[in-house]
């Protein structure tokens, strides 16, 4: 169902994304790491799901927001790890026989476990043992992580894991092994890899990047129009323009009214879904606001059409009352793009979700 606020997995659902599925498709057992970039609400997660759905080859899916119950933690990764090798299907009973050969794996009725203490299992063992069974089947496995920059804060300390190290390691010794990553942070997550920053493990090795776009005004309304016609539901015109012109092409938020919409009555839930989409919004980048006093002002100051560097740092400034030097304002501004926040095109600088838009223009 399109209206489905659950990320897609069947490719009939996948409205509007049959080129970047294909490609994907294609990207996995061409290039060793690809990237889907784009940013939240853009259909990231939706994508690869589907491209996994329907991959002929071993996949493992890991969702690196779940790093967030348990600190970040060498453990936590270890556990997201045999959990989807012992998931329904997954690949412990099948590579059991090459798995059985990894320190620190034990093979119990139902799955596996992986020891994580200092001295257990190696992840880079791990997926030597993996690469081998894959090779023998005359099969790729394919290792995909979603929000994958969120890995960026297992590096370093005592008994943390490096997993820039661990896709380099494999570049180089594993010839079966493919990785797909995806980030809403999309400048968190070139930052992290390091792909072209020469002190990085990862430097100048090849590449592929998906990036998904908005949908355009005709698509939006495509979509808008194929999930009701879906539900049996009849939606005016003149409503469906007004929804695409308030929530753009960001298909999450265009999701959201669908559904809303089949549950209450397609001419009463715009102002609703813009409210819960706001408080959503709201909630998203309460924590990232609270780390420098300069982000509000920058938001606002976009929301309010201002777009030029120079316009924003006067901006910036006017409303702090402090003087603050480019490399202040800059490293400000260069954050708030890393996040994917804000955006920069050859017309300046903008905020590319609209909700964000409206919320900043209350901050």
């Amino acid at each position: 169902m399109l209206f489905d606020l659950k990320p897609k997995t069947k490719r009939e659902e996948l409205f509007g994304r049959q080129r970047e599925l294909d490609n994907l498709l294609s990207s996995m057992m061409k290039y060793p790491l690809t990237l889907i970039a784009g940013v939240r609400r853009i259909g990231k997660t939706s994508l690869l799901k589907t491209a996994l759905g329907e991959c002929t080859h071993p996949v493992m899916y890991l969702d690196a927001r779940r790093l967030e119950e348990e600190g970040y933690t060498r453990q936590a990764l270890y556990e997201l790890f045999s959990e989807e090798l012992s998931s329904a299907g997954g690949l412990w009973f099948k590579a059991k026989d090459y798995l059985k050969r990894v320190k620190g794996v034990h093979l119990g009725l139902v799955g596996v476990d992986i020891d994580w203490d200092k001295g257990g299992a190696r992840l880079s063992s791990l997926f030597r043992a993996l690469d081998e069974w894959a090779s023998e089947q005359g099969k790729v496995l394919v290792i995909a992580v979603d929000e994958a920059q969120v890995l960026r804060r297992l590096a370093g300390g005592k008994g943390r894991i490096n997993f820039v190290q661990l896709i380099a390691y494999s570049y180089d010794n594993l010839t079966n092994t493919r990785f797909v990553l995806t980030g809403s942070e999309v400048g968190l997550l070139h930052e992290f890899l390091g792909l072209e920053n020469p002190e990085s493990a990862l430097y100048a090795r090849g590449y592929n990047t998906i990036t998904l776009e908005r949908f355009d005004r005709e698509t939006s309304l495509g979509f808008l129009e194929a999930g009701f016609r879906e539900l049996g539901v009849k939606v005016s015109k003149e409503l469906l323009n007004e929804v695409v012109g308030r929530l753009d092409g960001l298909v999450g938020w265009l999701t959201l009214f669908g559904y809303t919409a089949s549950e209450g009555g397609a001419e009463v839930v715009l102002e609703e879904v813009l409210r819960k989409s706001k408080g959503i919004v709201k909630k998203e980048i309460d924590a990232v606001l609270r780390r420098s006093n300069h982000y509000k002002p920058i938001l606002k100051a976009l929301s309010q059409g201002k777009s030029g560097w120079s316009q924003l740092k006067r901006e910036l400034i006017n409303q702090t009352g402090r003087f603050i030097s480019d490399a202040q304002f800059n490293r400000a501004l260069t954050t708030l793009v890393s996040l994917s926040l804000v955006e920069h095109n050859q017309n300046g600088y903008i905020i590319p979700d609209p909700i964000l838009a409206e919320v900043a223009t209350e901050l």
